[in-house]
C-alpha cells in the first residue's frame, strides 16, 4: 500500500491507495474521464491503476511538443487485490442498484481491457 499524508494526518490518519481507489476511482461514471495531477513524491501508483505515466523531462518535453504520452504498465498493479476490493464494495452496495450498476460496468470494462477484448 501507498499513502498520502494530509495536513491533518495526526488526527485523521493517512489516505491509503485503497481508500482513493474505493472513494474516487470507482465512483467515476462510465461516460466520464478522471484526470489527476499529483504534486508529491512516489505518487505514480497511488490510484492502484494498471497503467501510469512517467513524467520525466523527456516525456514532458515530448508532450509539450504535441506528441502523445505513452502509458506504462504499473509494475505494482495487483489484479487480485483489486478484485478483493471490488468484491467488498459489491457486498456493501448490494442494496443500491445505481451504485451496483456503476461498479459492475466499470469492472466489466476493466476485465475486457485486461483480457484484450
Amino acid at each position: 500500500d501507498e499513502t498520502l499524508v494530509p495536513l491533518d494526518y495526526a488526527s485523521k490518519g493517512q489516505i491509503t491507495d485503497d481508500m482513493i481507489f474505493e472513494h474516487l476511482v470507482l465512483k467515476v461514471p462510465e461516460d466520464c474521464q478522471l484526470t489527476v495531477l499529483m504534486d508529491c513524491c512516489h505518487s505514480g501508483t497511488i490510484f492502484d491503476l494498471p497503467y501510469m505515466v512517467e513524467a520525466d523531462e523527456q516525456t514532458m518535453t515530448s508532450a509539450l511538443a504535441g506528441n502523445p504520452i505513452a502509458m506504462l504498465q504499473n509494475p505494482n498493479f495487483n489484479l487480485e487485490q483489486l478484485m478483493a476490493v471490488a468484491k467488498k464494495l459489491l457486498e456493501e452496495v448490494a442494496n443500491n442498484p445505481e451504485t451496483m450498476r456503476m461498479i459492475t460496468s466499470g469492472l466489466k470494462q476493466f476485465a475486457a481491457m485486461k483480457l484484450g477484448k
